[in-house]
C-alpha cells in the first residue's frame, strides 16, 4: 500500500460515522413504553444533553412512532421518519418533540421538528446527536431493535 492510499484510507475511516460511534445506554427508563411518575422533578428525568457527535444505543434504536410525554422522560425525542436501509448512506431524517400534554383528542406529539443525520450501519443505526437540539427534560427514547 502506498502512502497515498494509506492517507485515504485512514481519512475515510475517521469520516465514516460506522467505525466508532459513542453508546447511549439503553437502560430500561429510555424503551419508548416506560411511564415515568409526573410529580418527577426535572432533574430526575432522563436528559440526553450530550456533547455533538455520532451515537449508537445499546440494543436500540430510536422509536419511529409517536412516544407520549412521561414515556421515557418528561419530554421525549422521537424519527417521525423512515430507517434509512444500509445503501443509502448519511441521510437526513425528521425528528419530534414532544411536549405537549393535551387531552388525547386534540394531542400534538410532534410540538416541534428538527433534521438530523441518521446512517444504517447494519445494526446499529448511528444518529449524528446534536448539544442545540435538547434541553433538560428531553431525551431520545427507543425501541428493541427490529432485526
Amino acid at each position: 500500500m502506498t502512502v497515498s492510499q494509506l492517507y485515504l484510507t485512514v481519512a475515510f475511516l475517521i469520516d465514516d460515522p460506522c467505525t466508532s460511534p459513542l453508546v447511549l445506554d439503553n437502560s430500561a427508563v429510555r424503551q419508548a413504553g416506560n411511564e415515568l411518575y409526573t410529580s418527577l422533578t426535572n432533574a430526575d428525568y432522563l436528559c440526553d444533553d450530550v456533547a455533538d457527535g455520532w451515537y449508537r444505543f445499546r440494543d436500540a434504536e430510536i422509536a419511529t412512532t409517536c412516544v407520549n410525554t412521561y414515556h421515557c422522560t418528561k419530554i421525549p425525542i422521537w424519527m417521525n421518519d423512515t430507517l434509512p436501509s444500509i445503501s443509502d448512506g448519511v441521510q437526513s431524517k425528521d425528528f419530534c418533540v414532544n411536549h405537549d400534554i393535551g387531552t388525547t383528542e386534540n394531542h400534538n406529539c410532534c410540538t416541534y421538528k428538527f433534521k438530523m443525520d441518521v446512517q444504517n450501519c447494519g445494526n446499529p443505526l448511528v444518529y449524528n446527536l446534536k448539544k442545540e437540539n435538547v434541553q433538560c427534560p428531553m431525551a431520545y427514547c427507543t425501541r428493541t431493535l427490529s432485526l
